[in-house]
């Protein structure tokens, strides 16, 4: 009788604490996962913004057409 009165507390009341420490440390989790990713995102926006106009290099003999729109005159007439 001892052993059926002491596995009715331990469902009605241990089970029920300890699923709720595991809930809570699942969120302190995702909250630090998140608290990583925020600092990640804000360091490569500053590094973005350090960053000049990237160099255009190309392979030796050949050279990318520039971004400028090249209109041929004989298309106008």
């Amino acid at each position: 009788m001892k052993n059926f009165i002491k596995g009715i507390l331990f469902i009605a009341l241990i089970i029920p604490i300890i699923d709720n420490v595991l809930s809570i440390v699942s969120q302190l989790t995702k909250h630090f996962c998140t608290w990583i990713a925020v600092k990640t995102y804000d360091l490569e926006k500053q590094i973005a913004e350090a960053e000049e106009e990237p160099q255009q290099i190309f392979a030796m003999g050949f050279q990318a057409p520039s971004n400028d729109k090249y209109y041929d005159e004989d298309e106008e007439e």
